[in-house]
């Protein structure tokens, strides 16, 4: 990283003194060694923008980057000319050859058409107004009437500050709250009839008001749990449904089998009749062999045409049924072929992961969610209760913090992989404001050896890749190379949720600074050397 940004000064340095098309810009380059998310440093650099008295309020920003909390970033800068540039992401079996029209590859991996070796994927762009959002926004709430003044830039605070509960970079989402499962329509409606009678609103330059946002808690807990029944509902309908389509399955099987079958025998006395006709001379006998063709052959018809009777019936149920799954049936029935193809593939081990141990659907859920997900009995949920509650609460204030005033604090995270049940957020009225210690960034290596994996060990000086890869190392239970992935209801295994542990800061620098006076040793030894024989700096470094 800091040869890359040796390099980068470089390129801006001499695009600055040498090319035309630069001459009028300013280029400010904030690398590795400045602490902070590079989207959260372009935030802070507008913020600081826009105090300056010069500032011109049709400056015009825009960003690019994949990241959706860029869309609640801009939206929280109430900026009039704030746009978003992203690539448009396709899964693999959505993407369209343009060559040969099929599904599953590019142009550039089309065998059909490989020898065309000038083929280019082009790269596809998204191109996002954060004004545009505004004014959707603005639409939604044109009619919600409020005894207080009503304030649009506000009832945008609010909105960045409610999808949060949906989930982000920060803190998992709420149990229920999933997006495509229409989480972010069901807590504007809430927002919505709520917010006449909150008595102002959520949050104020980047604070919450907890008891305004108790009330919101209420109601998503209804909402969690209809959610819940409704999820238990459609399950047991689809299973019945699948029940009942099995049923119609074989039947249409059973019943084209006896149909060629009975063709077959129709068929064969047809041959085997006008074959004896053929032999025989006299016209009296050909008539009476007639006769009892067709005698024996129209109890077979009548069969037949039962069979396709009710084959026509079956289809018309089969079709039913189709139109009658949901979009949920058929994400469940996608979790469920995803499930079935693993065990088909001799993975049942790995299939028995993302079997639902939760059951959200049947009573006693909130024993089994916490049991199964934090390892708390019920006898220990009390106090528990207590330090999740604040925990998650700590993590909606610090993100707000964080989101319209700058890093509040260096060293909070949230310590569990998963949010409590929104039930057990409530009551939070009297809670005290929460207050953060604003704390040091971590240095480059600390950063380095809080997130790489086993893996990207090669990154780092051998002093700390031996801290990572020798299982005798003080801190190598912070890098297991195998753990749980708890795919947590999910569709998808990157959608789930991996079971790291959490670093413990105490121990990593502790083990950090004995190898910092290591280090310090081991260059004052290679400087003796050089001393003593003579080498130049290039060779010692080498060395």
């Amino acid at each position: 990283m800091t040869r890359l940004s040796i390099a980068l000064n470089f390129y801006i340095y001499e695009r600055l003194n040498n090319d035309p098309l630069w001459k009028e810009l300013i280029v400010i380059l904030s690398d590795s060694q400045v602490p902070g998310e590079g989207e959260h440093k372009i935030l802070e650099y507008i913020r600081l923008q826009r105090v300056q008295d010069h500032y011109d309020p049709n400056t015009i920003h825009c960003l690019y980057g994949a990241d959706a909390d860029l869309i609640m970033l801009g939206l929280s800068t109430h900026e009039v000319n704030f746009y978003l540039l992203r690539e448009i992401f396709v899964f693999p079996s959505e993407v369209i050859c343009s060559l040969c029209g099929q599904r599953g590859h590019t142009p550039k991996q089309c065998i059909k058409h490989i020898q065309k070796s000038n083929i280019v994927d082009s790269v596809q762009f998204q191109y996002i107004s954060i004004w545009r959002i505004r004014e959707y926004l603005e639409l939604e709430f044109r009619n919600v009437k409020t005894p207080f003044t009503k304030d649009f830039e506000r009832i945008v605070d609010d909105f960045v500050f409610l999808c949060f509960f949906v989930g982000n970079d920060f803190i998992p989402q709420l149990p229920s709250m999933y997006i495509r499962q229409g989480a972010l329509d069901s807590i504007l409606i809430i927002y919505k009839k709520l917010l006449p009678n909150l008595g102002g609103y959520l949050t104020c330059e980047g604070k919450i008001n907890y008891k305004r946002l108790n009330a919101i808690f209420e109601k998503l807990t209804m909402l969690e749990e209809a959610l819940f029944k409704e999820k238990g509902v459609v399950i047991e309908s689809t299973k019945k449904q699948r029940g009942l389509a099995t049923k119609i399955t074989n039947q249409e099987n059973y019943l084209e089998e006896r149909k060629q079958e009975v063709e077959q025998k129709i068929s064969t006395l047809r041959s085997t009749y006008i074959e004896k006709i053929k032999k025989e001379e006299l016209y009296t006998m050909k008539d009476q062999l007639r006769i009892e063709y067709h005698q024996i052959v129209s109890t077979h018809m009548v069969e037949l045409r039962d069979i396709n009777s009710k084959l026509t019936s079956l289809k018309q149920q089969s079709n039913l049924l189709k139109q009658k799954k949901t979009s949920k049936e058929e994400l469940i029935k996608k979790f469920n072929k995803d499930v079935k193809r693993m065990i088909e593939q001799a993975e049942e081990e790995e299939a028995a992961k993302y079997k639902d141990t939760i059951n959200f659907a049947k009573e006693g859920y909130k024993t089994r969610y916490y049991l199964d997900k934090f390892n708390i009995s019920s006898s220990d949920f009390a106090e528990f209760k207590v330090k999740i509650q604040r925990s998650y609460i700590e993590g909606l204030s610090w993100i707000l913090d964080y989101y319209y005033n700058g890093c509040p604090s260096w060293n909070w995270y949230y310590p569990y992989h998963y949010s409590p049940l929104t039930c057990d957020l409530l009551g939070i009225e009297e809670m005290t404001e929460i207050k953060f210690d604003k704390g040091q960034p971590y240095r480059p290596f600390e950063q380095l050896m809080s997130i790489l994996p086993p893996t990207s060990s090669h990154a780092l000086p051998k002093i700390l890749q031996e801290l990572i890869n020798n299982p005798k190392s003080e801190i190598a239970d912070f890098y297991p190379t195998q753990f749980r992935l708890d795919i947590n209801g999910q569709r998808f295994a990157w959608m789930g949720v991996n079971l790291l542990p959490f670093i413990e800061e105490d121990r990593l620098f502790k083990v950090l600074k004995k190898c910092e006076v290591s280090s310090f040793k081991y260059y004052r030894l290679i400087m003796l050397h050089k001393k003593l024989v003579g080498m130049s700096m290039d060779q010692t470094e080498s060395l």
